[in-house]
């Protein structure tokens, strides 16, 4: 099982730093916050693996690339909820480009793509669960 280990650097692609908001309000990353928040991902991931019928040895390779979507998704979610210029007078400034949320969104895609080709094309031809549909005249006078 893959865990938050896997996901952060040096091991995996994510860094602490991607998730500012996960912070102390001293403003210091909780890397406890990040860590705990990556293995819900992962635990997702299994979950999700467990209930699409995925090989048994597919589980890992299904939920890192899950858990990347899902790290890559509320990075972007969070850069698109935020302002891309703001000053404080007398504290500085900071901008970002919303080409990054972009990029970021790009990342999350990739991994959900890679994560749904794991899984297996199903052969069910049953008809979904939908209610039949019905209809009739009517006439309104207002």
């Amino acid at each position: 099982m893959i865990t938050h280990t896997d996901l952060l650097q040096p091991k995996g692609e994510l860094e602490y730093e991607l998730f500012p908001h996960l912070g102390t309000p001293g403003g210091e990353l909780d890397r406890a916050a990040i860590e705990a928040r990556l293995d819900e991902y992962c635990d997702e991931a299994y979950a999700r693996a467990a209930s699409l019928s995925l090989e048994s040895g597919d589980y890992d390779g299904y939920a890192v690339h899950w858990a990347y979507f899902r790290a890559y998704f509320a990075v972007y979610q969070r850069l698109i909820a935020t302002a891309s210029e703001a000053r404080i007078d007398g504290q500085g400034s900071r901008k970002y480009d919303p080409k990054q949320a972009t990029a970021f969104l790009a990342l999350a895609e990739q991994h959900k793509a890679e994560a749904e080709a794991l899984v297996p094309e199903t052969t069910d031809t049953a008809a979904p669960d939908v209610p039949p549909s019905s209809s009739f005249r009517h006439r309104v006078e207002w």
